[in-house]
């Protein structure tokens, strides 16, 4: 969903969660904390058909959430068809979304707001991967650096 959903929290969507004129999502996370995140517009067009399919949950079976397992083998078949990787697991959507935010120069505060962190430190260790290529990138260009 490009969104840095939990899996949990992407099997609990339910549709009166999806706000389609706002373009936006009520989750509830860990600890039963909501939070609002933005969707675009493809992302919320997509669940507002999806939306007109299911009883409760955005993503249901049979009228029951999805499971994690099914999430997991559904990513898994997704990312083998472009990753040569061989751990393959669902957070590293959530982990890519991060740092591709952080790399295209969101601050900090907002990724750990979207990503739904308790603490800040949380979400350090995504802003960290993105330092090591600052450092590189500055090795490569500075002008004295031998």
């Amino acid at each position: 969903l490009n969104t840095g959903l939990r899996v949990s929290e992407l099997i609990n969507l339910r549709k009166e969660n999806l706000d389609i004129e706002g373009l936006q999502i009520k989750v509830v996370g860990k600890g039963n904390k909501e939070r609002i995140l933005p969707l675009s517009a493809h992302i919320a067009k997509m669940l507002h058909e999806r939306s007109k399919s299911v009883l409760h949950y955005l993503f249901e079976q049979e009228t029951k959430p999805l499971t994690r397992y099914q999430v997991y083998h559904k990513v898994r078949t997704l990312m083998a068809q472009v990753s040569t990787k061989d751990k393959v697991y669902t957070h590293l959507t959530r982990h890519t979304f991060a740092s591709q935010l952080l790399e295209s120069g969101a601050d900090i505060i907002h990724v750990k707001e979207l990503l739904g962190h308790e603490s800040l430190a949380a979400t350090q260790h995504y802003a960290h991967s993105d330092l090591k290529k600052l450092k590189r990138a500055h090795q490569l260009a500075h002008p004295r650096n031998y």
